[in-house]
């Protein structure tokens, strides 16, 4: 009865941290890109018919440098989003 009991408990703490352990990982948020264009003097300016937001960073990157190619009179610049945060950190003591 005994080595019952011990593996039941040390089955119910194992499972007990791995579930704190999946709940508590840190969650990164998604990042987006966005690629901004700008004209010989510097203007942020639109082009029609080509795509400016994207989910990944090579995505965006690959975007940008076909984009040169086929604009060589413009400048393609990538900006990257990243969420702020609800509030400032506040430390109490």
């Amino acid at each position: 009865m005994v080595p019952f009991l011990d593996k039941l408990v040390t089955g119910f703490f194992v499972a007990m941290f791995g579930a704190l352990w999946v709940l508590t990982r840190k969650h990164e948020a998604p990042h987006r890109y966005k690629i901004l264009v700008r004209d010989s003097y510097g203007r942020q300016i639109t082009v029609d018919g080509i795509r400016t937001e994207f989910g990944t960073h090579a995505v965006a990157v690959s975007f940008a440098k076909q984009y040169k190619e086929s604009f060589p009179e413009y400048d393609f610049v990538l900006k990257s989003h990243v969420p702020s945060m609800r509030g400032p950190l506040q430390y109490h003591r």
